[in-house]
């Protein structure tokens, strides 16, 4: 009877860690879309790319940009996407980001699950310049038929410290000297 109650634990234990592993390589899988999707959402954001962005985003989603701009839909994205970048009157041409994960993807259930991160912007202003910007980011992510999706995005700059602040606390000589090209913008990148 004993020998009997040993061998059912043993296998219990062997089917639990068998179910272990099935369960890690499933989430390795996981982990391994989200990076591509990341790196699809970076590409996208990169060439400006808004319905391939579009194509990262869930069904329903909320993305919150920088400057704390609710999104929620294509038209919405592309409008203002093309009122930073497009418009006459915006000072930048361009931005190229790069994302990095803090964390590997939490997960809540099969289809959900949350990261958070870094990003490092660079928008080139129109007289040629590249400034630097750092970012914080969160994201819940689903998956849809299949895929992974960003459904919420959030994105936070440090409004006590950033390069917008740090010029505009700048005295006039300093601000003369980097319009002379004496001297580098707060958080100017050299490339």
């Amino acid at each position: 009877m004993r020998t009997g109650i040993i061998i059912s634990c043993i296998i219990g234990m062997l089917c639990l860690a068998q179910q272990g592993i099935a369960e890690d390589q499933e989430r390795s899988a996981d982990h391994d879309s989200l990076r591509s999707l990341r790196e699809k959402v970076t590409k996208s954001m990169n060439a400006g790319d808004m319905k391939g962005l579009r194509d990262c985003l869930a069904k329903e989603f909320i993305f919150i940009a920088s400057d704390q701009t609710v999104l929620t839909d294509l038209d919405g994205m592309v409008k203002y996407w093309d009122g930073i970048f497009k418009d006459e009157k915006s000072p930048v041409t361009c931005m190229t980001t790069t994302f990095t994960a803090d964390i590997l993807t939490e997960f809540t259930d099969p289809n959900t699950g949350y990261c958070r991160g870094t990003s490092r912007d660079v928008y080139t202003l129109k007289n040629g310049r590249k400034i630097a910007l750092n970012n914080t980011w969160s994201a819940v992510l689903v998956k849809e038929n299949g895929e992974w999706k960003v459904a919420v995005a959030h994105v936070g700059v440090n409004f006590m410290d950033n390069p917008i602040l740090a010029y505009n606390e700048l005295s006039w000589f300093s601000r003369m000297c980097i319009a002379l090209h004496l001297c580098d913008m707060p958080g100017e990148v050299k490339e």
